[in-house]
């Protein structure tokens, strides 16, 4: 019983001490180099923006919305609670918006739009709307004025003319 206890004494110090040898590790590093400031005219700044606003035809994406209305000008700010949603859009004006509750994954909205009308689906509130995109009317809660031609504007950048 001694022996063994004296042979597991010493592969345990020999354990432990292979372990304590710092490695060397030799090898080159690549220093990334600087990036050189170009000059551009307005013309091909605004032809490089075109370029790659006319290269986005589609968006698929999934996302987290936290909508925040208000200003803090004001003193007034109303959070939404967060939402994650399905996004796609599509030139030259669809898109389609699905919100779900993050932890149950319920639909919360399911919004739809051409470039003429829009649909909301709210199933909590057995809702539905459909009215027109460019309807500009004021409501006393900030989040009721979002139009689906504001997510796309943000989204889908439109070209600038010259």
């Amino acid at each position: 019983m001694r022996r063994l206890k004296t042979c597991l004494v010493l592969v345990t110090l020999a354990a432990i001490s292979c372990g304590c040898h710092g490695r060397v590790v030799t090898g080159h590093t690549v220093v990334a180099q600087k990036p050189i400031a170009k000059d551009a005219t307005r013309e091909e700044l605004l032809e490089a923006y075109n370029l790659i606003a006319r290269g986005t035809k589609t968006l698929n994406a999934t996302v987290e919305l936290k909508p925040t209305a208000g200003s803090k000008y004001s003193g007034v700010i109303d959070e939404y609670h967060e939402v994650k949603a399905f996004l796609l859009a599509a030139r030259p004006a669809k898109i389609r918006l699905i919100g779900q509750a993050p932890v149950v994954g319920t639909t919360v909205f399911d919004m739809a739009s051409d470039s003429e009308t829009f649909r909301v689906s709210i199933p909590s509130k057995k809702k539905f709307l459909v009215g027109p995109v460019a309807v500009e009317r004021s409501s006393s809660k900030p989040i009721e004025n979002l139009r689906p031609q504001h997510l796309l504007d943000a989204l889908l950048w439109p070209e600038i003319r010259k």
